[in-house]
């Protein structure tokens, strides 16, 4: 799936770095990046914010100064695509995960028994079985 992007310019003489949706974004001095456009306004406002800061200027939200900012960083549309997501339809498809008794595969297998395992062994058994129970309890809550 495409869908649009504004390429977003740091016009600062420092690397950029802000937060959206608890993530941070960083762009490089001069670097041009697309973002959707909801962010790449975010940015702007915000880098316009940090350089009249800088700059020492009392009313830095005030739009004459403001906008001419925004005009040299909010850059062209640009189509991208999505990366592919995974379908829920999909996972509730796949097969039921049954972990197979511990013993019984001792026995197809002759392995030693879980007491003789090692302790990284077991570490990784314990987290096996643990992702399983939580498979489980998310299968489990959609229906």
């Amino acid at each position: 799936m495409n869908f649009e992007s504004v390429n977003f310019t740091n016009i600062d003489d420092e690397d950029f770095s802000c937060e959206y949706d608890k993530e941070i974004i960083t762009v490089k001095v001069g670097e041009t990046k697309a973002y959707p456009e909801y962010i790449t306004v975010h940015l702007c406002k915000h880098l316009a914010d940090k350089i009249l800061t800088k700059q020492k200027v009392q009313n830095y939200k005030d739009p004459e100064l403001v906008e001419p900012l925004i005009k040299k960083m909010k850059g062209e549309v640009v189509l991208r695509t999505e990366p592919e997501q995974v379908e829920p339809e999909k996972i509730e498809t796949e097969p039921e995960i049954k972990e197979p008794e511990f013993e019984e595969l001792k026995e197809k297998t002759g392995q030693p028994a879980e007491q003789e395992l090692t302790e990284g062994e077991q570490e990784a058994l314990a987290k096996y079985r643990a992702k399983v129970e939580n498979l489980k309890r998310a299968r489990e809550a959609k229906k």
